[in-house]
């Protein structure tokens, strides 16, 4: 399933705020180096993994700088890529086809 990922200024920080379809806020601040939040995105992404692929599509149109996007998506393209390793070791009994 696809999911869309968004960099964004919020508050003066950049920011990539995942919308995982629920009704909760994941966000990843760029500038910081305490995450509260990191732990409950990679347990929700790791749920979706159990039932789906999970893809993201990127969205960067309200966002100026070039650096920040070429990290984001570099980082999202790797993350993909380990849900899916985490998907493939999957014991067979616990995934929903």
């Amino acid at each position: 399933m696809e999911y869309s990922v968004f960099l964004e200024k919020i508050n003066d920080r950049d920011v990539l705020r995942f919308d995982l379809k629920d009704d909760k806020e994941y966000n990843i601040d760029l500038n910081s180096d305490e995450q509260e939040g990191l732990t409950s995105l990679f347990y929700r992404l790791i749920e979706l993994s159990f039932t789906d692929e999970v893809k993201f599509v990127f969205d960067y149109s309200k966002h100026e700088d070039d650096l920040f996007k070429e990290i984001s998506e570099e980082y999202l393209k790797k993350l993909e890529s380990e849900l899916k390793n985490i998907k493939n070791n999957i014991p067979s009994e616990l995934v929903s086809e």
